[in-house]
């Protein structure tokens, strides 16, 4: 029997910050807030977070419904662009 495809569960996220960049995994049914708290362990500070769209436009993620959207678009693999949070 063919194994059955492997479900999976996490995000597998790579954020940058300029020349830097930090891959970690998030779990789909993790908050907005989860994520930034995971940002400001790897980065040391809190940040600012944006990502691309399909399209190509870099959006702001500022709540739990903008992660949401993201990690609907992006699917496993989701890549985040930050900036300190002045």
């Amino acid at each position: 029997a063919k194994p059955a495809a492997k479900k999976w569960t996490n995000h597998l996220v790579k954020a940058y910050l300029r020349d830097k960049a930090k891959v970690f995994e998030m779990p789909k049914d993790s908050s907005f807030s989860e994520l930034r708290s995971q940002l400001r362990k790897s980065f040391g500070k809190r940040m600012d977070v944006a990502w691309k769209r399909s399209n190509g436009d870099k959006t702001r993620m500022k709540r739990d419904r903008d992660w949401s959207t993201c990690k609907k678009e992006c699917g496993e693999r989701i890549r985040l662009y930050c900036t300190a949070h002045t």
